[in-house]
């Protein structure tokens, strides 16, 4: 059994983004925010408010909750 760890949604809407090759920029329109907000979230340095997590999960295709479990293997990023 591996430990427990923290899952923070921007990292997950950040994985999610980039394995299904959608862009900030995409996903700040649907948002109905800019680029350089949805990149200052995704960078920790600002917060997605409720309803946000929720318009994102749904332009990426999961359940809100889904932002807040470890990707799977397969969605993983690869460095």
């Amino acid at each position: 059994m591996q430990p427990q760890r923290n899952v923070v949604p921007r990292d997950s809407i950040r994985a999610l983004l980039a394995n299904r090759g959608l862009t900030q920029s995409a996903l700040a329109a649907h948002l109905g925010l800019t680029q350089q907000a949805v990149s200052l979230k995704l960078a920790g340095r600002r917060r997605f408010s409720a309803e946000e997590l929720q318009a994102a999960a749904a332009f990426l295709g999961v359940h809100p909750g889904e932002l807040f479990e470890p990707a799977p293997a397969s969605d993983a990023v690869s460095a």
